[in-house]
This record gives structure tokens, C-alpha cells and sequence, in this order.
């Protein structure tokens, strides 16, 4: 959509309903039907990822406004119903 439209500059590729760390894991879990993950504590993901574990711990509110505006379509809006099509 974005290729094909000629635009340029920065796009977000998110939906516009946004979902927490904790909400996408339960999503997950549903469509794979079980659990999925394990709790990490922090420290081992800030030994592993270093500064990028900030993202991962705090999360990172990234929104789909610009795409809104111009009018792009989303096929699914909910984690849920994106996760069971790809999975």
C-alpha cells in the first residue's frame, strides 16, 4: 500500500488498537492454544538485549495515525483475530 501509493517518509506499521506486552502474550497463548511463555525476570533481559531491553520492559506507544489519515485499510484491527489467521 505504501509502495504502490508513491508515499514516503516514515510509516508505522501498527494497528490502530494498540495491545501491552502482557495483552499479546495472552493473545498468543489462545491461538496457539496453550501457554506460550515464561515469565524472564529483568535483569536477564537487560544482560541479553542491553539497552533495547527498555522497549521490551516498558513497552514502546507507537501509533497508526498517519496511515489513518490517508485512508489505509487494516484486514484485522485486533491481535487476536490477526493472530489466528497467521497462525
Amino acid at each position: 500500500w505504501i509502495l504502490e501509493g508513491q508515499r514516503t517518509g516514515v510509516w508505522n506499521g501498527v494497528s490502530p488498537a494498540p495491545v501491552t506486552s502482557k495483552q499479546l502474550a495472552h493473545a498468543l497463548a489462545k491461538a496457539k492454544g496453550g501457554w506460550l511463555t515464561a515469565p524472564v525476570p529483568s535483569f536477564a533481559l537487560k544482560l541479553i538485549m542491553g539497552a533495547m531491553s527498555e522497549t521490551v520492559l516498558t513497552g514502546a506507544r507507537v501509533q497508526s495515525e498517519k496511515a489513518l489519515l490517508a485512508g489505509f485499510d487494516w484486514r484485522f484491527i485486533q491481535i487476536g483475530a490477526a493472530l489466528e489467521d497467521l497462525l
